[in-house]
């Protein structure tokens, strides 16, 4: 049976929609296992922008085990006005960049919005979680909505009245404390929620996030899982050049958005770098199913939902592996 998932924007303009097709293979659990190396085709590397082959990497990146690989030095220079700032040192393990001053201010200013939890997330959580994390999401649902300032206290073992320190300390990379990337993140998603909650769960435009916070959010693209844990794949490498991808689609898109012409930065490029998105996200989770890869597309496209119309298709490939595509599968019975 085709599932089918559109999403719609502002008045009656479509912003997105998502297909997971039937797979017509009779292999259900052929799936790749996780692996730190890059994606290959015909023993060559993929260009991470438009995915043609080649053998030119970002020597930096290569030194901390990071493959990243571009055609030409026209295509990254597209990326490199971000890419530079998770270079080299920074690749892995990958280095948020501290706040900016634009997304300190918005955090102060919505700092007693209240988080309404999302239950298809709490009962997620609780299917995977070990008992005293299952007691403890119990109780935070019997309680009223804690408040970005709150959540941001508590999730980090903080005194109550000390959040507007904390989020100031998140802009300046010195006053970093140990677990600075965990509590960047934190913030960074915080602030995203705390946007949506202002808008009544609408989506937000693509101009309301930050450069960094978009590329953060992705880190939560999957739904909560045991083995591994979100936690301890987000540490690992192969995750790592899940995060390159995700500036390297970013960038793309915020190119798109600047360019008086939009031939500058085809669409077709920011296809090609969000499939091997998940070509990458498939590689670094073991047995991707259609259900994982659905979930993932939706937060994928609601990121971008107001740049152009997209579609999206979830299907498996010939050897039974999971792929998500921007064009239907053979078998695909309809127009596209």
């Amino acid at each position: 049976m085709l599932n089918r998932s559109a999403a719609v924007g502002s008045g009656s303009r479509k912003a997105f929609e998502l297909f997971i097709v039937p797979g017509t293979s009779s292999t259900t659990q052929a799936h790749a296992t996780a692996t730190d190396g890059p994606e290959r085709e015909g023993g060559m590397t993929k260009c991470c922008v438009c995915g043609l082959a080649t053998d030119k990497r970002c020597q930096a990146c290569a030194k901390s085990r990071i493959a990243l690989f571009f055609c030409s030095p026209e295509h990254q220079k597209l990326v490199w006005k971000h890419h530079k700032h998770v270079c080299g040192p920074n690749a892995h393990p990958f280095h948020f960049p501290p706040l900016s001053q634009r997304e300190v201010d918005e955090l102060l200013e919505l700092g007693d919005t209240p988080l309404t939890l999302d239950m298809a997330n709490v009962d997620a959580i609780m299917r995977v979680a070990e008992p005293d994390e299952v007691q403890r999401l119990a109780a935070r649902v019997k309680q009223p909505p804690r408040t970005v300032r709150q959540g941001i206290e508590e999730d980090f073992g903080a005194p109550s009245g000390s959040f507007s320190l904390l989020v100031q300390q998140l802009r300046s990379p010195s006053a970093f404390p140990p677990h600075q990337q965990d509590m960047l993140l934190n913030a960074r998603e915080s602030l995203k929620s705390a946007k949506i909650e202002r808008k009544s769960n609408s989506f937000l435009l693509f101009d309301e996030l930050d450069f960094w916070s978009h590329v953060a959010v992705w880190d939560f693209v999957l739904p909560p899982r045991r083995e591994p844990s979100n936690e301890e794949l987000q540490k690992s490498i192969s995750w790592s050049h899940c995060r390159h991808q995700a500036v390297v689609v970013f960038s793309l898109l915020t190119r798109r958005r600047a360019a008086k012409n939009s031939a500058t930065v085809p669409l077709d490029l920011i296809h090609r770098a969000i499939e091997q998105y998940f070509d990458l996200v498939g590689r670094a989770v073991p047995a991707l199913d259609e259900p994982t890869a659905g979930y993932a597309a939706h937060t994928v496209l609601a990121a971008m939902w107001d740049v152009a119309d997209f579609k999206l298709y979830i299907h498996r490939d010939s050897s039974g592996h999971v792929v998500v595509r921007f064009s239907p599968p053979p078998s695909w019975p309809f127009s596209a």
